[in-house]
């Protein structure tokens, strides 16, 4: 939910006339919050599936690769009927920051703004279109930034949510002469299969 308040008739007459849609953008705000932590959530929980990746090496592209490739071919073999791969890495904010920081053998950007054509990929930090390893990039706020983070190897098939916002209710209240405002929704998360998703376990 987007919370509720309770707007009195005198606040809404002696503030600026706008009053209500700020109150309504800051409810739409909170809720989208709301909803984008527990889907990050529920979406950290559900990949069961754990690939040891050493934590001491995220500095080094080499073991980036090396994680990625081993733990694609896991997916490869056991995601549904067999034959699918990943398109994404899921990162918290720590990770996509060790992401964007490899260099190669000579210090060069792994993944530079301006890409030549043999790039790895592409990032800026500036900007949520991201490709690294030929895989898109999605970093949210809301994946676990704490310890060594989040950091999913997958696509997004096998991960559904389902959402009705309802957007605001507005009551008149006419006991004390204002106005009711809440923002309401139904959401709800569902992991389909779990193995098209792996989580890195450090170590």
């Amino acid at each position: 939910a987007g919370g509720s308040v309770t707007v009195s008739e005198q606040v809404a007459d002696w503030s600026q006339p706008e009053i209500i849609s700020l109150i309504l953008e800051d409810m739409g705000r909170v809720y989208s919050q709301h909803t984008d932590n527990a889907a990050a959530d529920a979406f950290v929980a559900g990949a069961t599936t754990t690939g040891n990746f050493t934590a001491a090496s995220k500095t080094d592209a080499t073991e980036w690769l090396s994680w990625l490739y081993a733990n694609a071919a896991y997916i490869l073999e056991n995601a549904g009927n067999g034959g699918h791969l990943p398109t994404h890495l899921f990162l918290s904010a720590q990770n996509w920051e060790a992401l964007g920081k490899l260099e190669d053998g000579q210090g060069r950007p792994l993944f530079p703004t301006v890409g030549p054509m043999n790039a790895f990929g592409s990032m800026t930090p500036g900007s949520t279109g991201m490709t690294a390893f030929g895989l898109q990039v999605v970093v949210d706020t809301n994946f676990d930034n704490t310890g060594d983070g989040t950091m999913i190897l997958g696509d997004t098939i096998g991960f559904e949510y389902y959402e009705q916002n309802k957007g605001f209710l507005r009551v008149q209240n006419a006991q004390i002469r204002g106005t009711d405002i809440s923002w309401l929704g139904y959401y709800a998360t569902l992991m389909l299969d779990a193995d098209r998703y792996v989580k890195a376990a450090f170590v």
